[in-house]
């Protein structure tokens, strides 16, 4: 939390899941979680990334945030 310029990539389906992904948000706040793709990863289905994002008991704003507004923010920095 001490740095704030460092985000957290959600996207890594065999090393993040669901319960994972909900603490991190709820531990450093969605602003600073992204959801990348780093390429085809362990073979990742990457609709199904996005949906499991989406599925999160999380504010939609929050959701936006995660998949798409931080990289948005980060590169017009």
């Amino acid at each position: 939390k001490a740095k704030p310029n460092i985000l957290v990539d959600l996207s890594s389906p065999p090393y993040v899941d669901r319960r994972l992904a909900l603490a991190v948000v709820r531990a450093l706040g969605a602003n600073r979680c992204m959801a990348g793709t780093d390429g085809p990863y362990c073979n990742a289905d990457h609709g199904q990334m996005v949906e499991d994002i989406r599925s999160l008991p999380l504010a939609d704003a929050d959701k936006e945030c995660i998949l798409g507004g931080n990289l948005l923010e980060l590169i017009q920095a």
